[in-house]
Parts: C-alpha cells; sequence; structure tokens
C-alpha cells in the first residue's frame, strides 16, 4: 500500500509480479470511498479483493473514517 495526495492505494502482484489485485481509498471528513476495487480473472475467487477491501478500510478508519462507499462501474 501507498498514499499519494491523500489517495491510498493497495496493489497485489504474484510472486513473479505480474498483477492480480488493486483498489484505492480516499477519504473525506468521516466517510470514505472505495474505488477501481479489481481483481484480475486469473487470480479471482482466491481472496485477494477481500484482502484489498480489508487492507483500505484499515487505512480509511485510521483516518478517522466510520461509512464508506463503494463505487461500482457501470
Amino acid at each position: 500500500t501507498w498514499t499519494r495526495a491523500g489517495v491510498a492505494r493497495a496493489l497485489v502482484r504474484t510472486a513473479d509480479g505480474a498483477f492480480a489485485a488493486r483498489g484505492q481509498v480516499a477519504v473525506t471528513g468521516s466517510a470514505f470511498v472505495l474505488d477501481q476495487i479489481e481483481t484480475d480473472p486469473a487470480h479471482q475467487r482466491r481472496g485477494l479483493g477481500r484482502l484489498v477491501m480489508h487492507a483500505l478500510v484499515e487505512i480509511a478508519a485510521g483516518q478517522g473514517a466510520a461509512a464508506g462507499v463503494l463505487l461500482l462501474a457501470p
């Protein structure tokens, strides 16, 4: 995970460095917005999306956020 310009990002890579899962969160006041949560199809159903979501929610909670919104792509 890392934070830049107020947006925290999480990235999961495979042992060989390939993309497996990712997401980002922004906190505003006591709320947070989760966005771009994605797991590569080859790595789905392994808990990586849950791992990313948990890490991002923990970051948001650490910044005082108590409620969140998940943005879904059409």
